[in-house]
């Protein structure tokens, strides 16, 4: 499967590589982009970004800051729920 080009840009190929490399899977495409979504309700129920994450696994969290900092968290339980936190023992945060 091709990569996405918006994710190409998003993040730098060494970032990508490592991300890869941490949760022994293939980074593949992009389920919400707060760019073009924005982030409106995002935690609200109904919203875009719970239609985008909601009953899946093995999601990247990726954020950059307007300061340029670039970090995010790896989830790897599926997201169920709203408003709770996920136990999640193989999941961690990362930064670039």
């Amino acid at each position: 499967m091709k990569l996405n080009e918006e994710l190409k840009e998003s993040l730098k190929f060494k970032e990508m590589k490592q991300l890869e490399e941490l949760v022994d899977l293939p980074i593949e495409r992009i389920v919400f982009d707060s760019n073009d979504e924005g982030i409106e309700n995002v935690g609200n129920e109904g919203s875009k970004f719970q239609e985008s994450v909601m009953n899946k696994n093995n999601l990247i969290f990726f954020i950059e800051s307007e300061e340029g900092d670039r970090f995010g968290v790896f989830v790897k339980e599926k997201i169920d729920k709203l408003g709770d936190g996920i136990k999640d023992y193989n999941g961690f945060l990362f930064s670039f």
